[in-house]
């Protein structure tokens, strides 16, 4: 059955999932968010956001109207003493990718995404505590189309990711102070892949960080 959702196609290329940005779960009101009196201004759209006042998987759907789907994963280790851990996900031509290196001491993260092996744009997400970190991963593996946040406590004055999860894909977008935006669609089955993985290197089953989560929930 065709719902409103799927009414108006992405893009005409096959590659690209014909279904609709998804709609996130409506708010009764609006999320809490305490900020520090030196806190710089919000961005517009997260400032839309915490007023309740739009959709943001759908407005960052309509920037990227396009977006690559990541439908390959691999994974890779680095170094002896140093060891750096990598996962890079990637389109079926190999024309954009994604890349997740994760610092296997200090679980800080460097995402970088690349397009036909000549632009790289990376996001370091060096400040994460662990609670940061189990969260997003938890609402992300919900699959509830929630829009989640992974960034420290400096929130969007340090580069940061907003991840939506729906049952047969995921979004990916990435954004840096420094004015640079980015977004990808995961299939669902690398999404799980993904998930697990980041998971597993972030050993989120024995949480020790017990300070406050930058989250907004």
């Amino acid at each position: 059955m065709t719902t409103h959702d799927d009414m108006r196609p992405l893009s005409d290329d096959r590659t690209i999932p014909t279904r609709g940005a998804g709609r996130e779960r409506p708010r009764s009101e609006p999320p809490v968010d305490t900020l520090p009196p030196d806190a710089k201004p919000r961005p517009w759209l997260l400032e839309l956001y915490y007023r309740a006042e739009t959709d943001v998987n759908r407005e960052l759907v309509a920037r990227f109207p396009q977006m690559p789907v990541m439908s390959l994963i691999h994974f890779r280790s680095l170094g002896e003493r140093l060891k750096m851990y990598s996962a890079t996900v990637s389109t079926q031509d190999g024309a954009a990718a994604l890349t997740i290196d994760l610092d296997g001491s200090l679980k800080a993260a460097c995402v970088t995404y690349t397009l036909s092996s000549m632009l790289a744009f990376n996001f370091n997400l060096g400040g994460l505590q662990e609670k940061d970190r189990a969260q997003w991963l938890q609402e992300m593996r919900a699959e509830r189309g929630e829009v989640a946040f992974l960034w420290d406590q400096m929130r969007w004055e340090h580069d940061y990711i907003i991840g939506v999860s729906f049952k047969n894909y995921t979004n990916l977008f990435a954004f840096s102070p420094q004015h640079v935006e980015a977004g990808v669609r995961l299939t669902s089955d690398v999404a799980h892949k993904l998930f697990d993985w980041l998971h597993g290197y972030w050993k989120l089953d024995a949480p020790t960080d017990t300070t406050q989560s930058a989250s907004p929930w």
